[in-house]
């Protein structure tokens, strides 16, 4: 695994808000990051370079996995804009 990469394990968080503070830990995030999708779309699409792997996320909490879908989107949207950040979900 290379230096620019992340690897998050989603399977035991159970709220939205622990996911933003793990991506706020593990990215290395100021504290005033707004733990939101518009404020990670605004993170991922100024980060040089980034490969982001989230796993676990088939057994994760159901508000989690309602969730997953709108972030993927998000992350999606923000690799076409920053060529430099992609990812994976898993």
């Amino acid at each position: 695994m290379d230096k620019n990469t992340v690897m998050i394990d989603l399977s035991e968080l159970e709220t939205v808000a622990d996911i933003h503070e793990l991506l706020r830990y593990k990215l290395g995030l100021p504290e005033y990051y707004g733990g939101n999708l518009d404020a990670l779309h605004d993170v991922l699409t100024s980060m040089h370079p980034l490969h982001l792997i989230l796993f676990g996320t088939h057994d994760t909490y159901r508000g989690i996995q309602d969730y997953l879908p709108k972030m993927e989107e998000v992350m999606s949207d923000s690799s076409h804009t920053n060529p430099d950040f992609t990812f994976e979900m898993r």
